[in-house]
């Protein structure tokens, strides 16, 4: 069953998703001429689909193998989107962190973040993430997703990521879980941050991102 207020389907974390959303403060005289840019944090340990979820994202490619990302990585999209207080493009800008090591190397360099897409498979380094989200990021938007969804019936780790999520009402925290493969809540984690940064909870993409194959 969908909810009347936002359309999606009602879930466990439903709740979640309008607290998410609750209190914003929207966006006004934003110029189509010069697109907002909205600058996303990527992290999460190596091989829990980074890069793919980002690379689906961007250009509707599926990459089925693995090859680590070195370093920081930075890919930029113009996305067109559709709002009662903005219509144009929005320029995400989406950093990926390749691992803990870079991490611990390069994290004093990032200055602006609007948002946080922390990901999550089987890991066993999930508590070293979320401290740092914690400790650098405490106030910003953050949306956990465990990915991979459709190799997992039964997920400790979606579980865990839940609890964490309803533990923390005070922080602004999200769940979902994801499916880059099979585009399934694909687009969810990004649109939502677009509700946010706009301070809009209609704002929609003008037409999928993804390109099935």
């Amino acid at each position: 069953m969908a909810c009347t207020k936002c359309g999606y389907e009602m879930d466990n974390y439903h709740t979640y998703y309008h607290r998410f959303l609750s209190e914003l403060v929207p966006k006004v005289g934003l110029d189509p001429i010069k697109p907002p840019q909205l600058t996303i944090l990527v992290l999460g340990e190596p091989g829990v689909g980074k890069t793919t979820f980002i690379t689906r994202f961007t250009t509707g490619e599926y990459i089925a193998t693995h090859t680590p990302t070195p370093g920081v990585k930075l890919v930029s999209m113009r996305l067109p989107v559709t709002s009662s207080v903005y219509t144009g493009d929005i320029s995400i800008v989406f950093c990926e962190i390749g691992g803990a090591k870079t991490w611990e190397v390069c994290h004093n360099t990032i200055t602006k973040v609007d948002g946080i897409i922390f990901m999550s498979h089987e890991d066993t380094r999930v508590q070293y993430w979320l401290n740092r989200i914690e400790k650098y990021w405490k106030n910003t938007p953050t949306i956990l997703c465990y990915t991979k969804r459709d190799l997992s019936t039964k997920s400790t780790m979606g579980l865990y990521l839940a609890q964490y999520m309803y533990d923390k009402p005070e922080k602004n925290y999200l769940m979902f879980e994801i499916s880059t493969r099979a585009t399934w809540n694909f687009e969810k984690p990004v649109l939502y941050h677009i509700r946010r940064y706009l301070g809009c909870k209609n704002a929609q993409f003008v037409e999928s991102t993804v390109v099935l194959c």
